[in-house]
């Protein structure tokens, strides 16, 4: 699965089945550690509550692989708006 287009607080997914028109979750990140793990924590365990298991794998490892703390918010806002 691999996010490829994102048009506001929906998310175009393609999955091995096909596309796949999603919504993107909620996050609650304001007045919480801000410490980039606590936030991967938080998107993480919200896509799983979302059924977004994969997703949330996939949001994990990327974010991983960045090398600053800007671009690995910029990937979690792929997978979560964060307020």
């Amino acid at each position: 699965m691999r996010i490829f287009n994102v048009y506001g607080s929906l998310l175009l997914v393609k999955h091995r089945e096909g596309i796949k028109l999603m919504d993107k979750i909620e996050v609650q990140v304001t007045g919480t550690d801000a410490n980039v793990f606590a936030l991967i924590g938080l998107v993480s365990r919200a896509l799983k509550d979302a059924d977004q298991r994969a997703e949330a794998a996939e949001m994990a490892h990327r974010v991983m692989d960045t090398g600053s703390y800007n671009e690995a918010l910029t990937v979690m806002m792929e997978y979560a708006d964060l307020v």
